[in-house]
């Protein structure tokens, strides 16, 4: 992305997302000062399931995290954002929806770090087998898998869009430390959302 705001394709973008501006602090109300700063931010998914967090108004590319190892890169369909305050910070979540892939990907940055950590996979299909592999199952549809995914402005539910049409609510798991320790994603299971 030039500051212009032209995307060259040959970089392989597929998905451009700007952060929503919308902070949702106590009590459901709207904090103005916080929207102002997270503004400007913009999150750019690939053809390779890398998601980059860009600063539009620095023109300054911020993060940048693989969400796909070992040689099974998918290409990001959907990204969608919802920001909250969490202690003395601000949190932004983000889903990432990929093609092919029964697992969104939930990740979240603080707004005075900039820097993208991977919370969270649900498994919105958790009856496919080879969730990781779809292409080795016989007959296997791709209509149940998830077209889009958007969370809510208080993050606090879900929705799940697959590409026949079928709607799914989930309730989103308690807001963790993204600090903690290990950037290694909890598998959060859709039975108990």
């Amino acid at each position: 992305m030039q500051a212009t705001g032209f995307v060259d394709a040959s970089d392989g973008i597929t998905c451009i997302s700007q952060v929503k501006a919308c902070v949702i602090g106590a009590g459901g109300k709207i904090d103005k000062e916080a929207s102002q700063s997270v503004s400007n931010k913009v999150v750019i998914g690939d053809k390779f399931g890398t998601i980059q967090l860009f600063d539009a108004g620095r023109k300054l590319m911020l993060d940048k995290k693989a969400l796909f190892e070992g040689g099974h890169p998918r290409q990001i369909l959907n990204i969608s954002s919802a920001s909250v305050v969490w202690v003395d910070t601000k949190l932004t979540y983000l889903t990432v929806v990929a093609r092919a892939s029964p697992v969104i990907r939930i990740l979240a940055f603080k707004h005075n770090e900039n820097k993208l950590y991977h919370l969270y996979n649900l498994n919105v299909c958790p009856t496919l087998a080879n969730p990781d592999n779809l292409d080795a199952n016989p007959d296997q549809s791709y209509l149940d898998l998830p077209s889009e995914a958007k969370l809510s402005p208080d993050n606090a539910f879900l929705v799940v869009t697959s590409f026949n049409g079928e709607v799914k609510l989930f309730r989103m798991p308690a807001i963790i430390n993204p600090t903690r320790e290990s950037d290694e994603p909890v598998a959060a299971n859709p039975a108990t959302l």
